[in-house]
C-alpha cells in the first residue's frame, strides 16, 4: 500500500550513527577494536558482497575468545581476593597463568567456580561479560538441582540470563530438578523422613526464588499434587517453603496463606539454614531481598 507523498525506492537509506550501531553491528567491529584483525576480516563482510566469506572455524574463534574479552583484569581481581587462596592449587594455576591451559579449560574452570554459592558473586563481579558463556556450560557437568540453585541466586542480578535458565530447567527438561523430592499423596511418614532434609530445603528454596523472580517463566515447573505431602514434613522450614510455593501457584491472598501457616506451622518459628546461617523462614521475604543474601 502506497501512502501519499511517499516514493518507492530500491535505495536503502543510510542510517544515522546511533542507528548504525543497532542495525549494522558488524560495521562497528568488536574484533577489530580488540586487535584481532584476522577475525575482523571475517566478521565484517560487505553487506553488498555477492558471496561473503565464511566465518572462521569455531575452534579458532574460541581460541581467541579469552584475548578478545580481555580477562586479565578479571583474573587480577580474582587473584587478589581472599577467597582465591582457598581454591585448589590447580585452579589457582589455571587462573593465574602459572599452569598452561587452553581456553576451553580456562572457561570450564570459571564455569565450575561460578556455580558454587560461595563464589558466584565474586565470579560475577570479576567476569560479568563472560557470564552468559559460563552459565551455558553448567548443564554439561552440574546436577539439575545445583543449576536451579545457581540460577535462582543469579537471575535477580542478571535477569537477561533467564533464557538460559528456562532452557536448562524448563518443563521440557527431563527429568525435572524437583523429581528427587516428589512424593505421592499416600506417602508414609517413613518416606517423608527418608528425604534428605537439607537437599529438599535447597530444592524448594530454589523453586521459590525462581517463582519470585518471574512467576510466568517458571510456573510450569510446579506440580502441587507432588508438593502437598511435604506440608506434614518434620522440618518446619520445608513446610513453610511449600506453603509459599503453593500460595504463589494458586494466587492465594495474604489471608489464605496465613491460614495455611496457622494450620501447618502454628505460632512457633520455622528455623532453617539459609546461605550458611540459621534464619526464621517466616521472614523469608525480608531475608531473600537483603543485599547480602547472596553468598
Amino acid at each position: 500500500m502506497m501512502y501519499p507523498h511517499t516514493f518507492k525506492t530500491d535505495v536503502e537509506p543510510k542510517p544515522k550513527s546511533w542507528q548504525s550501531n543497532l542495525l549494522y553491528p558488524r560495521e562497528n567491529n568488536f574484533f577489530q577494536s580488540a586487535g584481532l584483525q584476522y577475525l575482523a576480516d571475517f566478521d565484517s563482510p560487505s553487506r553488498n558482497a555477492p558471496s561473503p566469506p565464511q566465518p572462521p572455524k569455531l575452534s579458532i574463534r574460541i581460541a581467541l575468545y579469552r584475548r578478545a574479552m580481555d580477562c586479565t583484569s578479571g583474573d587480577a581481581r580474582l587473584v587478589s581476593s581472599p577467597l582465591f587462596a582457598q581454591l585448589p592449587s590447580e585452579v589457582q594455576g589455571i587462573i593465574s597463568g602459572k599452569i598452561r591451559s587452553d581456553t576451553q579449560t580456562y572457561l570450564s574452570t570459571l564455569s565450575a567456580l561460578a556455580i558454587e554459592p560461595s563464589l558466584a558473586s565474586l565470579i560475577l563481579t570479576c567476569y560479568e561479560p563472560l557470564f552468559p558463556e559460563l552459565v551455558s556450560r553448567w548443564p554439561s557437568f552440574a546436577s539439575l538441582d545445583s543449576i536451579a540453585g545457581a540460577f535462582s541466586r543469579i537471575l535477580p542480578l542478571e535477569p537477561h540470563l533467564v533464557a538460559f535458565a528456562q532452557e536448562a530447567l524448563g518443563p521440557d527438561s527431563k527429568p525435572s530438578f524437583l523429581e528427587p523430592i516428589y512424593l505421592s499423596n499416600d506417602s508414609t511418614p517413613d518416606e517423608l523422613e527418608s528425604l534428605p532434609a537439607e537437599k529438599t530445603r535447597e530444592i524448594l528454596l530454589a523453586l521459590y526464588r525462581l517463582l519470585m523472580f518471574r512467576k510466568e517463566a517458571f510456573m510450569g515447573l510446579v506440580e502441587p499434587l507432588h508438593l502437598f505431602p511435604l506440608l506434614v514434613h518434620p522440618n518446619r522450614a520445608i513446610r513453610y517453603l511449600v506453603i509459599k510455593i503453593i500460595s504463589i501457584y494458586m494466587n492465594a491472598g495474604d489471608f489464605q496463606e496465613q491460614e495455611m501457616v496457622s494450620n501447618y506451622l502454628g505460632e512457633d518459628a520455622a528455623l532453617g539454614i539459609y546461605e550458611g546461617r540459621t534464619v526464621d523462614y517466616g521472614f523469608l521475604v525480608c531475608v531473600a531481598h537483603c543485599p547480602c543474601s547472596m553468598a
